[in-house]
């Protein structure tokens, strides 16, 4: 799959992206990235990864992925745009795209820390209620959220928050 679309490049130049699925050798790229950022490198299955990269020098920029958990319902996760790419419209590419393979029926789960939560309010998710929030989850995103809580505490000093996108986008 690949999609374009134009992000401020340094010096306020249009740049061109590509959103492509992963590869093989996006493997580093994407692990690297994942530990930096303190996110969950485990069960990495690169085909369900859109990589953004310039469409020009092939370099990646960021890339997400949505894993299928159970019919109609998603887990939107390891979103990440390298650091001197922040504030440009790529995150949101990314997030565009991965949520227009879904169909208007599907379901959207993630977990981010709360100073992230504007980004995705933006796409039509919600925050869960602070009380209880892990109860509200379904089980499959229990161990995510539990040990998520703590690696956020630790390496960010931010509470972790669940955001949910219904199929008419709340």
């Amino acid at each position: 799959m690949l999609r374009c679309s134009a992000s401020s490049g340094s010096g306020g130049h249009a740049r061109a992206v590509i959103h492509r699925r992963g590869q093989p050798e996006d493997e580093e790229f994407v692990g690297d990235a994942l530990l930096r950022e303190a996110l969950n490198p485990l069960g990495i299955d690169l085909s369900r990864f859109l990589v953004a990269e310039d469409a020009i020098t092939g370099e990646p920029l960021g890339f997400g992925q949505l894993e299928l958990k159970e019919p109609g319902v998603y887990e939107l996760r390891s979103l990440v745009v390298e650091p001197k790419e922040r504030d440009k419209g790529i995150g949101l590419g990314l997030v565009r795209a991965l949520l227009d393979t879904l169909t208007p029926s599907d379901k959207v789960w993630l977990v981010t820390v709360r100073s992230r939560v504007s980004f995705y309010v933006k796409f039509g998710f919600a925050e869960l209620p602070r009380a209880g929030w892990i109860s509200l989850l379904p089980r499959w995103l229990w161990f995510e959220a539990v040990a998520g809580s703590l690696v956020a505490r630790l390496a960010v000093g931010e509470p972790l928050v669940a955001l949910y996108r219904s199929p008419q986008g709340m």
